[in-house]
Order: structure tokens, then C-alpha cells, then sequence
């Protein structure tokens, strides 16, 4: 017979309380577990082993109650099938923040601001030019003299 899975039902999972005396791994079965901490906070976890590497690991799933038992369940059901695909889930979330950073990086705000930047330094460049020549030309008179 196989581990038991879903062990956790909504219910319990509404009514768990943070205790001194245990270690507060609430498990549901095949790596998935909810942490309650000492504030009342409860988090979703998942212990699995990297295809990669052999080594264990533990994944965030997110916070109960936004996160609720029925999708730490399908997250933990997705992270499971990628393990079967030998994908390492915590080196895929890292990858697809990667391309949502270089996705940002091209998008057409962030290079029409490099532009308007471009543009203004040459701006103030060229008023600094007509500056140092005024200046230049003025700088021995006296200030009185220039405003009169």
C-alpha cells in the first residue's frame, strides 16, 4: 500500500494553531505540508528532490488562505509531473523570473525612458555649452555691471 495522500481537510487546515511542542509540519502526503508560525501565519510547502542534482529541497507554494488547500494540491500535482520530466521546479520559477525581467527590459516603456533620458542629457549638455560661453565671456565683470 502507498503512502497516504490528502490527509488535510479544509476544516483542519482553517482551525490549525501554532504549538511550542511540535514541530508544526502539518503534512497532507507526497511532500506538501503546511507550516503554521508562531504569528498565526500559515504557509504551503513542498519537500521534493531535484532530478538534477539528488538533493532535497523545499518549494514556497504560497500562504493560506489566499492559497487554499484544493490549489496547494494542484500546485503540489503540477510540481510533482514537472519532477517527472526531470525539471527541477525551483530552477524553472527562477528561469521564468529571468525572462520576466529581460521581457521588461524590452518592453516599449523601459526603452522609450532610456530615449527620453538620451535626449535630455544631450539637452542639458548643449544648455551647459551655451552656459560656459556666456560665462566665459562675462565672468570678469562685475555681477552689479551684468543686471544693470
Amino acid at each position: 500500500m502507498g503512502r497516504q495522500l490528502n490527509k488535510l481537510t479544509a476544516l483542519k487546515v482553517k482551525n490549525l494553531k501554532f504549538e511550542d511542542s511540535s514541530s508544526n509540519k502539518h503534512t497532507d502526503g507526497a511532500g506538501l505540508y503546511l507550516y503554521t508560525h508562531k504569528n498565526g501565519s500559515k504557509y504551503w510547502r513542498m519537500d521534493y528532490t531535484s532530478p538534477i542534482t539528488s538533493k532535497r529541497n523545499t518549494l514556497a507554494l504560497g500562504v493560506y488562505p489566499t492559497i487554499t488547500l484544493e490549489a496547494a494540491r494542484k500546485r503540489r500535482d503540477e510540481v510533482r509531473q514537472q519532477i517527472a520530466n526531470n525539471i527541477d521546479p525551483a530552477e524553472m520559477r527562477e528561469q521564468v523570473k529571468q525572462q520576466a525581467k529581460a521581457n521588461a527590459k524590452n518592453s516599449f516603456r523601459h526603452i522609450a525612458e532610456q530615449w527620453i533620458e538620451a535626449i535630455a542629457l544631450q539637452n542639458c549638455l548643449s544648455i551647459l555649452k551655451v552656459f560656459d560661453s556666456y560665462f566665459l565671456s562675462t565672468s570678469h565683470k562685475p555681477y552689479l555691471k551684468l543686471i544693470a
